[in-house]
């Protein structure tokens, strides 16, 4: 039985951006070129890193969303594989989650830190990656204890503003925070996962006329320009 291990980023994002895509990267790891800008990479390392000197013992009411403790940071998950017996194929999901909180009325939520830079419907995005990293943590792969996720939320930071404070020659961009409740839904996830099984079982998808990335690589399949490994 063949397996597949997906990243939880992936099943929000590039699948519905585009399948192709999607299939490449899964089946052979081809990846699109170039990543996250660095101005974004930035914010998240800074959001990281301001969440990570509490861990464990500092509590955080920042106005929106609700009082919390930051009891694990940027982790890895990893589900238990879960098998597509008609499809001989097996998914696993593993990826570093940014961080997993209890609440002060004693909810274990999943919580991943986002900066928003344009008008996407951003729980529905990225809904997908954090109902993978609770398979992760409620089933995780063998010899890993179990941890129960009581919900899922998105820390938004929205750069909008710049600003510059002469007296400490410092400057940076400023922005509301938004906490995003994410609702959790099991079995469509799960009907996810199995549309992302016949996906990977099948040929591979038609290229996508919106995606830049199909045009770039045109209509020949990956098999027949030696990407397979």
């Amino acid at each position: 039985m063949k397996r597949f291990v997906l990243s939880p980023s992936d099943l929000g994002w590039l699948l519905a951006d585009c399948e192709r895509c999607f299939a490449r990267q899964a089946r052979f790891g081809v990846r699109r070129p170039g990543g996250p800008p660095d101005a974004f990479s930035a914010a998240d390392r800074a959001m990281k890193a301001y969440f990570e000197a509490g861990v464990g013992t500092v509590r955080h009411g920042l106005g929106v969303g609700p009082p919390f403790v930051v009891v694990a940071q940027n982790f890895v998950t990893e589900s238990a594989p879960l098998a597509f017996d008609d499809l001989d194929l097996e998914i696993v999901v593993r990826g570093k989650l940014d961080a997993l909180v209890r609440t002060d009325d004693d909810r274990t939520l999943v919580v991943d830190y986002k900066t928003k830079v344009r008008d996407v419907p951003i729980d529905a995005t990225y809904a997908p990656q954090l109902q993978a990293y609770a398979l992760g943590l409620e089933h995780p792969k063998p010899g890993i204890d179990a941890c129960a996720v009581d919900g899922l939320a998105l820390l938004v930071y929205n750069a909008s503003r710049f600003a510059f404070k002469c007296e400490a020659a410092t400057s940076g961009l400023f922005g509301a925070t938004d906490w995003v409740d994410v609702a959790r839904d099991d079995a469509a996830f799960l009907d996810l996962l199995r549309r992302v099984a016949t996906l990977l079982a099948g040929a591979e998808p038609r290229p996508n006329p919106n995606c830049v990335w199909c045009k770039f690589y045109g209509a020949v399949p990956l098999m027949q320009v030696g990407g397979a490994a």
